[in-house]
C-alpha cells in the first residue's frame, strides 16, 4: 500500500485522548506544546494529553495533521470563545475567562495577517478580549477609574491612546 493511502487512512481514525477524555482525531485538535494555544483551548477539550504529549509522539501526530500556531484554522465548530467566556463569567470562572481571551489577543498579534478580513470581521462580534483592568499610563492619579475585570467585544473597545 502506498505510503500517502496509507497516511490518509490514518488521518481518519480517532485515536487520540483529549483533555475532556474524548477520543479525536489528530486533524481535530491542537499543539499542546505551545502555550498560547494551551491557554487559549484548555477549555475546549481540544489537547492531546498522557503520552500523547510526548515530543516523538507529538511530531508523529503533526504529520497526521496536528495544528500548530502556524495552521490553526479558526472555526466556530472548535473555536467558542464568546460561549465560554460568557459561562466563565456565569460560573463566576473570571481568571480562565480571561486566560483564555489574553492568549487570544496574544496570538491575534502574532498571527493576525494570516486571517482573511471577513474571520476577523466576524471576531469584532464576539465578546473576547480582555479590557482594561487597571489605570493606563499617563492617566490623573486624581481621577478615578471605574473599570472592572471584564471581557468585552472589539467593537466595543479603545484604545487609551487613541482618547
Amino acid at each position: 500500500m502506498d505510503n500517502q493511502i496509507l497516511l490518509s487512512y490514518a488521518r481518519q481514525v480517532k485515536f487520540v485522548t483529549t483533555n475532556f477524555h474524548q477520543v479525536r482525531a489528530a486533524d481535530e485538535l491542537y499543539d499542546p506544546t505551545s502555550q498560547i494555544l494551551s491557554d487559549l483551548l484548555s477549555s475546549q477539550g481540544l489537547l492531546p494529553v498522557g503520552d500523547f504529549t510526548q515530543s516523538d509522539i507529538l511530531k508523529k501526530l503533526r504529520k497526521l495533521g496536528l495544528r500548530t500556531e502556524t495552521n490553526v484554522l479558526f472555526r466556530t465548530s472548535h473555536y467558542k470563545q464568546q460561549s465560554t467566556s460568557r459561562r466563565d463569567f456565569t460560573h463566576h470562572n473570571v481568571s480562565a475567562a480571561l486566560k483564555a481571551s489574553e492568549a487570544l489577543w496574544k496570538f491575534l498579534k502574532n498571527h493576525g495577517e494570516t486571517f482573511h478580513s471577513s474571520t476577523l470581521a466576524r471576531l469584532s462580534s464576539i465578546t473576547c478580549m480582555p479590557c482594561l483592568r487597571g489605570k493606563p499610563e499617563g492617566y490623573p492619579a486624581s481621577l478615578p477609574l471605574r473599570s472592572a475585570v471584564a471581557i468585552g467585544r472589539p467593537d466595543e473597545l479603545c484604545s487609551h491612546k487613541l482618547v
